[in-house]
């Protein structure tokens, strides 16, 4: 072989080299790509997961609602009740009762205020709840369809950017979780401020009518 066959033979091997490096990092890219891609629905599923569950948060709030306005009808209608026992009594011994008859006109409209309250904190939840999951979504998306441009679109420093890419989305979904978590919580917590207050107010109106007929 000449001197001039060698030095093509060895510029072919190079390019040949090259080529075989080249396809090597665009294969490397592909597959960071489509790890990033496939974390991206993966943190999508998560985020049905968790709307789901704010849906079923949401419904157990209005479930509670309901069921509290059904017991401060009960209530009020128990309490109707004694107010026509205590005004037949009023008539005969006002100065007894007076004082009596305060109390429960106090409980009715304590009743009535929590009863207010807790229809507008309920409203006001859900709202943030849905501004909250609508926004994340949306960031989600966008994130997703920007890491899923073609392969041979990428940069040449496609691999940075996608683990980048990729932990500030796991960054947000943490802070989406996050925020569903403490959101739970506080939701429970107000659902236990809610049931131990008509609780104590049950056994405050069972008092009143106690002692009505006590005095009688």
């Amino acid at each position: 072989m000449t001197s001039q066959g060698v030095a093509q033979s060895r510029e072919l091997q190079a390019k040949e080299s090259l080529l075989a490096r080249q396809q090597q990092a665009i294969r490397l890219r592909t597959d960071d790509i489509a790890r990033g891609t496939q974390a991206l629905h993966d943190q999508q599923a998560t985020l049905l997961l968790q709307n789901a569950e704010l849906e079923a948060l949401v419904h157990e709030h209005f479930a509670l609602r309901e069921e509290t306005h059904e017991g401060a009808r009960h209530l009020l209608a128990i309490a109707d009740a004694v107010r026509l026992r205590r005004d037949s009594l009023l008539g005969r011994d006002c100065d007894l009762l007076a004082p009596v008859a305060a109390r429960l006109d106090n409980a009715l409209e304590e009743a009535a205020v929590q009863d207010a309250q807790l229809e507008s904190s309920v409203q006001a939840e859900a709202r943030a709840l849905a501004l909250q999951q609508t926004d994340a979504a949306a960031d989600l998306l966008a994130t997703s369809r920007h890491w899923e441009k073609p392969v041979n679109n990428a940069p040449p420093d496609a691999n940075t950017l996608a683990r980048q890419g990729l932990a500030q989305v796991l960054a947000d979904m943490r802070q989406v979780g996050l925020a569903v978590a403490v959101t739970r919580q506080a939701g429970r917590a107000r659902i236990a401020r809610v049931q131990v207050g008509l609780g104590f107010f049950l056994l405050g109106l069972l008092g009143v009518a106690g002692m009505i007929g006590l005095d009688r």
